[in-house]
């Protein structure tokens, strides 16, 4: 009896080994063709940095410094003015409207 157990605890873990090496088999396929996916969306370009735009498109806008100063849009306001523009952004927010400035 003891000999047939050694006998199948051998047969289950050169199962277990072939089972492993099958699934990792897989998973490196899986992986080829998911990356030949990618690079077939891509078109190839795979050496690319993801986060890089692509030339087509327009680059972000950039902040120049003007040597003059900007002008405070709220300055030349009279209070009456003010109270309605703050009124507007206040109604906005659906806060209540001030009364008094």
């Amino acid at each position: 009896m003891a000999r047939m157990k050694a006998s199948l605890d051998g047969l289950i873990e050169d199962f277990r080994k072939r089972l492993s090496v099958v699934i990792e088999e897989a998973r490196d396929t899986g992986r080829a063709d998911a990356m030949a996916e990618i690079q077939r969306a891509v078109g190839g370009r795979m050496n690319r940095a993801m986060g890089k735009r692509r030339s087509g498109r327009p680059a972000k806008a950039k902040m120049r410094k003007s040597g003059k100063k900007r002008k405070n849009p709220w300055a030349g306001l009279s209070p009456e003015k003010k109270l309605e523009r703050v009124n507007a952004i206040r109604k906005g927010r659906g806060l209540p409207p001030k009364d008094k400035a």
